[in-house]
């Protein structure tokens, strides 16, 4: 457990900008694309991208969305998720997250494709701003 606290601090700490000033240190994100793809179902990572993300205002979102996870209660899903997400930072590391897109003002979920046994809740503010970077009509 130890283990996989200190591997999802080490994300937050790679995606948490540099510097007090948020607006401006946001320009120093280290995430520089974002891959998407429809899911395929849990337990199997869709590398079929069908959108790639270079831009800074839509790579933001996706780090909003890591920074702002709270690790949820529920033991696991049996739903399919909605995407798979690949995220790629400077120095050529990546992660792979499985996404199930809340509704507007909903709660979303994320999971690290291989550590699949964690789930975590994005808040319904960041689930707003991920239904307009990834064009979803409800």
């Amino acid at each position: 457990m130890s283990r996989l606290l200190g591997i999802i601090t080490s994300i937050r700490s790679i995606t948490k900008p540099y510097g007090g000033n948020r607006s401006v240190a946001l320009e120093f994100e280290e995430m520089e694309r974002v891959e998407i793809a429809e899911s395929t179902g849990p337990g199997s990572f869709n590398a079929q991208f069908v959108v790639t993300y270079t831009q800074f205002h839509d790579i933001k979102v996706f780090a909003e969305m890591l920074r702002s996870t709270v690790e949820s209660d529920e033991a696991n899903t049996t739903a399919n998720p909605d995407f798979d997400l690949e995220l790629h930072w400077r120095g050529n590391m990546h992660e792979r997250y499985h996404l199930w897109l809340g509704r507007k003002d909903e709660w979303s979920r994320l999971q690290n494709a291989e550590h699949r046994h964690l789930l975590y809740r994005v808040p319904a503010h960041v689930t707003n701003r991920l239904i307009n970077v990834l064009g979803v009509e409800e």
